[in-house]
């Protein structure tokens, strides 16, 4: 089982088919142990950030960059305290998004 809950937010560049935008969702899930196990559930929390430019090069593509930042909680880390609420792990990533034509 798992349960998951999150937020997110996001702004463009204020130009109707602008050329920029950029966003972040803030996800925690939670990972229910199932049959008779007495172990807690297993919880994540984590920051997707998230950013988009048309590109000036190509009509039909779309350049991002994706960032997940991830962070201990007290319920399932014991150094929750020492992180003092920032990021424990960071992973970039590029994106290339193109437009698949129509059939």
């Amino acid at each position: 089982d798992m349960g998951s809950s999150s937020s997110s937010g996001g702004e463009g560049d204020g130009v109707k088919g602008g050329k920029k935008w950029a966003g972040y969702e803030v996800d925690r899930n939670i990972f229910m142990l199932t049959n008779q196990n007495t172990a807690p559930p297993i919880t994540t929390d984590s920051e997707l950030i998230w950013s988009f430019e048309r590109s000036s090069k190509e009509e039909d593509v779309v350049l991002g960059r994706l960032r997940i930042a991830s962070y201990l909680n007290a319920q399932a880390d014991q150094l929750f305290f020492q992180a003092k609420n920032r990021a424990v792990s960071l992973a970039d990533y590029d994106l290339t998004l193109r437009k698949v034509p129509d059939v």
